[in-house]
């Protein structure tokens, strides 16, 4: 039902599953769908705008403030978009993608147990992954960069708030998630 929202107007990116996820969700009175990038964005800007749908990077008050956009704003609670975050390495070099494998685990690791940065070299264990030179390898990677919470917070957090597949899955299974789109019947 669209009662109370005479007024809405919600800018979204084309071609994105958020387009397809407001289309369902709303009638294409109160949809002004832009050509990508920061428009959504600047449809706020310039009035067009007094809602922005995207994913949790775009609608971060970073990206925001970061289109001139200074007015009232505020992200609702309610998530219908999943922005899983991972990491990419070459797929010609598999030793190296190993070695990220066991630092990214070593800072998964060390937000489970509560390691920090400034306890890794006593806290975290030592290994034989990948012989006597590297025994300390997973205490220097933390002690270097902190475990994922200390990453996030420091790097992405203000981007992208830690929410949904993006926090530590400490339920006791596997985190799955299908990515839409990807499987058909």
């Amino acid at each position: 039902t669209s009662e109370g929202c005479e007024d809405l107007r919600i800018c979204v990116n084309a071609g994105t599953t958020t387009e397809q996820g407001v289309r369902s969700l709303f009638a294409d009175d109160f949809i002004w769908v832009m050509p990508g990038g920061e428009l959504s964005l600047m449809g706020l800007v310039t009035g067009d705008c007094n809602v922005v749908a995207g994913g949790s990077h775009d609608v971060a008050i970073g990206s925001v403030e970061s289109v001139g956009y200074t007015g009232p704003y505020e992200i609702g609670v309610n998530t219908f978009s999943k922005d899983p975050l991972a990491i990419m390495t070459p797929e010609d070099d598999p030793s190296f993608s190993d070695f990220c494998f066991w630092v990214l685990q070593a800072t998964i690791f060390a937000e489970e147990k509560g390691i920090a940065m400034v306890s890794a070299t006593e806290e975290m264990p030592l290994t034989n992954l990948y012989g006597d030179l590297f025994t300390r390898m997973l205490q220097n990677a933390v002690q270097a960069v902190g475990s994922t919470a200390e990453l996030y917070e420091r790097n992405i957090e203000r981007l992208v708030p830690r929410a949904g597949l993006n926090q530590l899955n400490d339920n006791g299974g596997p985190q799955l998630y299908a990515i839409p789109g990807v499987f058909s019947k």
